[in-house]
């Protein structure tokens, strides 16, 4: 067993288990699972075997300033100037399904709430079912929600359940009742590809690329990143107001990437260094926790989830009926808000709605902008 106090050996064995999830998606059954669930599960069986400890200064250090800093570093890549231009239909049904979703998570507070955090868990699945999986962690390290035996049975419901989705997301386009009533300017999405794609944004497979790797820029997203969240904390100090850290920091990488696009969008560094501290950070919390607890809080979370989906659900696809909208820009806009960027702009592509593409992606990243306020408002408004 490594001993708790061997900090740089238990940094090799957090980035090797990122590594080995990154290089998971190479194969069929890491595509299906996502690295970000490998990471996760490697590091739980490693720590509940002994290898590693499930407690250690190192995991402290990692989930006291990777979210943040990770958060900030993905946000660099949000230009607002593109959103009214690039995403027309599609973003005014994704603001109409982010209803949905806080709709969802506010119902399934009062209908199925757990018996920890329940407020919490609510703020934190509508931020990933508005953005994705770093909202999730970033509403919860907001709250204070570090307790493992409920964050990992809570991701874990979350992956079923958005899996789950993007197959009835696949199908419904595809359905005759649909192709019927609609105007046929797209052609009905493939089903094949429902099961082998990415969610909430999570996935690593997708984002490792090696081109225009700029030093300059990543070193200025770096000095970027490291300010906000001096001035978020700052913030948090000064006001005394739960939450006001990640907005400000949230605020100020928007912004950055809107106004430093030039300097900043070239280089594809500053996205995956973020991607590499969330994953860190999952390795973490995947080392922290406790086998046993997952089995007895699971249930319980998978309903709470899917009762937020399917409101979601039910309320996207009715009001873009209603308001005469394209079944694959209600589909495409429900996959981004739901379920992410990567995973909305794959459908569209498969499908052949190569003009979708783009807003699916626009729609996913104000969705990735968005979800910490949203989830943040809710945590406050239930307690």
């Amino acid at each position: 067993m490594i001993d708790a106090g061997n900090t740089f050996a238990l940094w090799a064995v957090l980035i090797g288990i990122v590594a080995f999830g990154i290089w998971s998606e190479r194969t069929k059954l890491g595509r299906r699972l996502t690295g970000t669930i490998v990471i996760l599960l490697t590091a739980l069986v490693l720590s509940n075997i002994g290898v590693i400890p499930t407690s250690a200064p190192v995991y402290s250090t990692v989930m006291g300033n990777f979210i943040p800093l990770g958060l900030a570093l993905l946000l660099l890549r949000v230009d607002l100037t593109t959103l009214k231009s690039e995403a027309g239909p599609t973003l005014a049904i994704f603001l109409i399904g982010s209803v949905g979703t806080i709709a969802g998570a506010v119902l399934a507070f009062y209908l199925i709430a757990p018996d920890l955090y329940p407020a919490e868990l609510a703020g934190m699945f509508a931020a990933t079912y508005i953005g994705g999986g770093a909202n999730f962690f970033a509403v919860a390290d907001t709250f204070a929600v570090t307790d493992s035996t409920i964050i990992i049975p809570a991701l874990a419901a979350d992956t079923l359940v958005t899996i789950t989705y993007l197959v009835v997301l696949g199908a419904i386009p595809s359905l005759a009742f649909f192709a019927k009533s609609r105007r046929a300017r797209t052609a009905p999405i493939k089903t094949t590809m429902k099961t082998t794609m990415k969610t909430n944004g999570a996935s690593t497979g997708m984002s490792w690329g090696t081109r225009n790797m700029n030093l300059l820029a990543l070193v200025l997203a770096l000095v970027l990143a490291f300010a906000f969240v001096a001035i978020g904390n700052a913030a948090q100090s000064f006001t005394e107001i739960r939450g006001v850290s990640i907005l400000v920091i949230t605020v100020l990488a928007v912004l950055a990437g809107t106004f430093f696009k030039k300097q900043i969008k070239p280089a594809q560094g500053p996205f995956q260094l973020g991607m590499i501290l969330l994953l860190i950070f999952f390795a973490a919390l995947g080392a922290s926790g406790d086998v046993f607890a997952l089995v007895e809080s699971g249930p319980q979370l998978l309903l709470f989830a899917a009762t937020i989906i399917a409101v979601h659900f039910v309320i996207i696809f009715v009001a873009g009926w209603l308001l005469k909208f394209d079944i694959a820009e209600i589909a495409t806009a429900s996959n981004a808000c739901a379920c992410g960027p990567p995973t909305a702009a794959a459908m569209a592509a498969d499908a052949g709605w190569d003009h979708l593409v783009t807003p699916a992606i626009v729609a996913g990243t104000l969705g990735f902008a968005m979800a910490n306020f949203a989830g943040v408002f809710i945590v406050n408004f239930l307690n």
